[in-house]
């Protein structure tokens, strides 16, 4: 079956890149164009777990920080051979996979609602840092729409697209830095300190995956002439689901939550410029900002007890954030 298939792509990228008998490529309106890239990411993934589920008010925060995350990619796309000639459809594909390595440190919040001299909830109680090690980074869109020329080199495009992100990270060695502190969150504390002691702890901690689900609209304003080409684009929407797991390695007994999480605003301006070595081939830099914040949602934690496992359902406690500027350097293409 896998051969079947290899040879089925490659039997359309030989059709798409040779014009038919007769037909030169500058006689098909439209083209493929297939593209390489390397960059990296650089910003922070959050999980987030509120006092209660009517507040805004923050129990304990955990920033996996991403800096920064390398990553190679592939992309593909189907449009126009000459936007500026006339209204036409267009669609485009990538995907990017990370490189599992160290990246920047998790760093660990709780902010306790009990806290000396019983001046209610706010001050941070505890904090800790422990090394992010990424696991697995996948991020792929897809999106699609109508493309119509302006005039003088400009074109303007209205598209749908959806994306989906999944990231895997592990928090290893690093220090807490709780004072006096005690660990359960129904007991006094001191407000954190910066000069509370560093104490060293080693080995793996805490593990955490986040799926997201983007479905956006977006536009750009593009320009386009013989060799140089530019792109400014925003995708912005509310329809955002995650799916977000941890398990707690060091906790004795430990114990894993699953979080489901939607709503909230995404959005993500980006560039891109391009300059054609001929009329095939071109190099070009693409820059970018996704943010996704206020998605909530439900937890369902399990306590691995040496009894049993006790299951607990907690309703729209349960948060993720997301944030990331994005550069790479991209080669293309056009069949």
């Amino acid at each position: 079956m896998k051969s079947i298939t290899a040879f089925s792509i490659s039997v359309i990228l030989v059709f798409a890149a040779f014009p038919a008998a007769g037909e030169s490529k500058a006689a098909r309106p439209y083209a493929f164009s297939l593209g390489a890239e390397a960059g990296a990411l650089y910003g922070v993934s959050r999980e987030i777990l509120y006092d209660n589920p009517d507040g805004s008010r923050r129990l304990s925060e955990l920033a996996w920080n991403i800096r920064p995350l390398w990553f190679a990619g592939l992309s593909a796309g189907y449009g126009p051979r000459d936007p500026l000639k006339q209204s036409a459809l267009y669609a485009e594909l990538g995907i990017r996979a990370g490189l599992p390595l160290v990246s920047g440190r998790m760093e660990d919040r709780d902010w306790y609602p009990v806290v000396r001299p019983l001046m209610g909830p706010g001050p941070l109680t505890h904090f800790s840092a422990h090394e992010n090690r990424v696991q697995t980074a996948v991020l792929a869109d897809l999106k699609g729409g109508l493309s119509w020329p302006l005039g003088r080199g400009f074109f303007f495009r209205l598209n749908l697209g959806v994306s989906y992100m999944f990231f895997s990270f592990e928090a290893w060695n690093g220090y807490v830095q709780y004072g006096s502190n005690p660990g359960s969150t129904n007991q006094i504390c001191d407000p954190w300190d910066p000069s509370f002691p560093k104490v060293a702890v080693s080995g793996r901690g805490i593990g955490y995956a986040q799926h997201w689900l983007l479905l956006s609209q977006g536009f750009s304003l593009d320009f386009a002439a013989a060799r140089f080409s530019a792109s400014l684009s925003l995708s912005m929407s509310p329809l955002i689901a995650c799916y977000a797991s941890d398990l707690h390695y060091a906790q004795n007994p430990p114990f894993q939550t699953g979080e489901y999480i939607s709503g909230g605003i995404f959005a993500e301006p980006a560039g891109n410029f391009f300059f054609m070595f001929s009329a095939s081939t071109g190099l070009g830099f693409s820059v970018s900002y996704r943010f996704i914040g206020g998605s909530r949602g439900y937890l369902i934690q399990e306590d691995f007890a040496p009894g049993g496992t006790v299951r607990t359902k907690r309703g729209y406690v349960a948060g993720a954030a997301y944030s990331a500027l994005s550069g790479s350097a991209v080669f293309k293409i056009k069949l």
